[in-house]
C-alpha cells in the first residue's frame, strides 16, 4: 500500500516530489496515477507494485531500479526514460511510447508489450522471458544481448525497400539491423559485408 506522505507530495508537483524524496526505500505501491504528468520525476529505487500509471507522463523520468511489479503503465509516455535495472515483471506496457527509453539490465519477465513500437527502446542485457510481443513493432530496437527466451510475438519478417542509388555505407548499415534483429529474435544470425563491384553488385549476406 502507498505511504500517504509519499501520495501527498507526488501529488503536489514533480518538483515537491523530487525535493522531498530521499534515497530509495519510497512507497507508491498501488498508487493511482492515470494521466498523471510525471515528466522528469525520480522514481529510482521507489516501489510502484501493482501501481496504475496508464496514459502517464513519464517523459525523461528516472526508473532506475524502481519496481513497478505488476504496473499499469498502458499508454504511459516514457520517451527518454531511464529504467534500467528496474525490476518491472508482469508490467503492462501495451500502447506505451518508447522513443530513447533506457531499458538496459531491466526485468520484464511476461511483461506486456502488444502494440508497442519499441522502435528507438534500448534493450541491452534486457531480461523479456515470457514477454507478450504480439503486433509489436520491434525493428529499430536494440535488442541484441537481451534474452527473449518465451517471448510470444517475435516473428522475424519484414519487407524493406531500398532505393537503387542507396549508399553503400547506408546498405550495410540496414543489412547489419536486419542482422541484429534477427539475433535478437533467436533466429539464425548472419554476417553482411559489402563488395564493390558496381551498383549495389557483389552482395554477400551469409547464414
Amino acid at each position: 500500500m502507498a505511504d500517504e506522505v509519499a501520495l501527498k507530495f507526488i501529488h503536489q508537483g514533480v518538483g515537491a516530489w523530487n525535493d522531498w524524496r530521499q534515497l530509495g526505500g519510497l512507497d507508491l505501491s498501488g498508487a493511482e496515477l492515470i494521466e498523471a504528468d510525471l515528466r522528469d520525476v525520480d522514481f529510482s529505487s521507489v516501489d510502484l507494485t501493482g501501481a496504475n500509471l496508464s496514459s502517464a507522463k513519464l517523459n525523461n523520468a528516472r526508473l532506475t531500479r524502481a519496481t513497478p511489479v505488476g504496473a499499469n503503465l498502458r499508454n504511459a509516455d516514457l520517451s527518454h526514460a531511464d529504467v534500467s535495472n528496474a525490476l518491472a515483471t508482469g508490467a503492462d506496457l501495451s500502447g506505451a511510447t518508447i522513443d530513447g527509453t533506457d531499458f538496459e539490465d531491466a526485468r520484464l519477465e511476461n511483461a506486456k508489450f502488444a502494440g508497442t513500437s519499441l522502435r528507438g527502446g534500448y534493450f541491452r542485457w534486457t531480461d523479456l522471458a515470457g514477454a507478450d510481443l504480439s503486433e509489436a513493432a520491434v525493428f529499430g530496437a536494440d535488442l541484441r544481448t537481451a534474452t527473449v527466451i518465451g517471448a510470444t510475438g517475435l516473428e522475424p519478417s519484414f519487407e524493406i525497400v531500398i532505393d537503387a542509388n542507396i549508399s553503400e555505407n547506408k546498405l550495410a548499415a540496414i543489412l547489419q539491423a536486419v542482422a541484429d534483429y534477427y539475433r535478437a529474435c533467436g533466429g539464425v544470425g548472419f554476417d553482411v559485408a559489402i563488395e564493390t563491384a558496381g551498383q549495389n553488385e557483389g552482395l554477400v549476406m551469409g547464414a
